[in-house]
């Protein structure tokens, strides 16, 4: 497993590669190739183009996909808190899709999303970076990488961005989404 970091507006977001087999990065690929996805995921409650997606039931996904018990290990290794899954999704985009900038989370929430790119190929001339904003300006992009994890606060500004023109294939995108679990003692 390869751990990098960067920093976005003062805060880590963490890039995962080869946590994830060859063969686990594949037969996710089948897995999700074989789902029947709807038009209805939106940025934002204005946003007029919805792409498509499908949702998973966020305990059995985390329970029963290597993917998903994968992503909770990680953010468990990188984070101190305790957190838990409300929301586990994957986003398939494509050359002509509209996506917006972003957030997760409420900025004074401290929630985490889990990404996790799960194409089996990829090739950076595709684009579908996601992008991340620090007052509105983009500073950072991440390469969605076969089999790589993006771990990150949800109250950073980011977005999807649309494959270009010349990639022939969907982009698929694992959405998972955790929420702080507040203890007695927390203030």
């Amino acid at each position: 497993m390869v751990i990098n970091t960067r920093e976005v507006d003062g805060r880590t977001i963490y890039i995962i590669d080869e946590a994830i087999s060859k063969e686990g990065i594949d037969d996710f690929y089948k897995f999700i190739n074989s789902l029947s996805y709807t038009k209805k995921e939106q940025s934002d409650e204005d946003d007029q183009y919805p792409i498509f997606s499908v949702n998973f039931h966020a305990n059995k996904f985390e329970e029963q996909t290597e993917v998903g018990s994968l992503g909770k290990e990680l953010l468990e290794k990188l984070r101190s808190k305790e957190y838990s899954l409300y929301r586990a999704y994957i986003n398939m985009c494509h050359y002509g899709d509209v996506e917006y900038p972003h957030l997760d989370c409420e900025s004074d929430e401290d929630d985490i999303t889990v990404l996790y790119y799960a194409n089996k190929d990829w090739h950076y001339t595709w684009g579908g970076e996601t992008q991340f904003y620090e007052s509105h300006e983009a500073v950072m992009g991440v390469t969605p990488r076969p089999g790589r994890y993006v771990v990150f606060d949800g109250n950073i500004e980011h977005m999807g961005t649309i494959p270009t023109r010349i990639c022939n294939t969907s982009r698929y995108t694992l959405a998972m989404k955790y929420s702080r679990v507040k203890k007695a003692d927390d203030e």
